[in-house]
């Protein structure tokens, strides 16, 4: 739902980096995000991991407005 109209939401608050051509973390104000490459060579294992977190109150929120 936050898109273009907060675009300070996506602003990079602090950058981890490893070296060229590695994956990267960049933190924003709605948490850490990872991009990069997701395998660099056949011999390796990749794992992807997802979490996920629900505000209640905005959940209620987003329902109340849709009735």
């Amino acid at each position: 739902m936050i898109g273009v109209n907060v675009s300070s939401a996506f602003w990079s608050l602090e950058e981890r980096r490893g070296r060229p051509g590695e994956r990267y973390a960049v933190k924003t104000m709605l948490g850490w995000s990872i991009a990069g490459p997701a395998q660099t060579s056949l011999e390796q294992t990749l794992n992807v991991n997802h979490a996920h977190v629900t505000d209640t109150v905005l959940y209620q929120s987003e329902q109340r407005l849709r009735q």
